[in-house]
């Protein structure tokens, strides 16, 4: 295994880390959660630290994915409340519609 694979795969074991503590927190906006945004050809992955209206703040996660920041958050991590949940709500619509299970028919 070459260093990029080594990486790759040290880094998708993070994710699924956070997904199954995404799942622990349950739906909506959660401290702790961990989300990403699609940017360019990756993403953009970021922890929810704080809930506050107008602007919460979330920390960029390097250990996940490098390189890609969301233009929806600040240089400082700050982020539209209003976007935040939009973000979140539609990654977890994305899960309920690929996780379902095929019904025979």
């Amino acid at each position: 295994m070459d260093e990029f694979e080594k990486k790759f795969a040290k880094q998708t074991k993070i994710w699924q880390k956070a997904l199954k503590k995404n799942k622990e927190l349950g739906k909506g906006l959660k401290v702790g959660k961990v989300f990403r945004t699609q940017v360019a050809d990756g993403y953009a992955v970021y922890e929810i630290v704080k809930i506050a209206d107008p602007i919460s703040k979330v920390k960029y996660r390097s250990d996940i994915e490098e390189d890609y920041r969301s233009l929806a958050v600040d240089g400082e991590g700050n982020i539209l409340t209003s976007q935040l949940k939009k973000i979140i709500e539609f990654g977890e619509t994305l899960d309920e519609l690929f996780s379902k299970k095929k019904v025979k028919k």
